[in-house]
């Protein structure tokens, strides 16, 4: 393999050319890549209005015992 010209930015020139295809695409043909590259145990994230809707978590009380508050009070 030879070095690229001076001035040259083979990596540059790749980008540029997968940015032309993916731009090309059709919504479909994009999410078939998509689908094809991405792992396969990936979730798609919740959409805001239904983690709304979720139930609040449950109160456990407090995060420590109260015998481990600092004495003294806050400063």
């Amino acid at each position: 393999m030879t070095d690229p010209a001076p001035g040259k930015n083979p990596i540059g020139a790749l980008l540029a050319g997968v940015e032309q295809y993916l731009s090309e695409l059709t919504a479909e043909q994009f999410a078939t890549v998509v689908a094809r590259v991405r792992p396969p145990d990936e979730k798609p994230a919740a959409p805001d209005d239904q983690a709304a809707d979720a139930p609040a978590p449950k109160d456990d009380g407090p995060a420590y015992p109260a015998g481990w508050a600092p004495k003294g009070g806050a400063k």
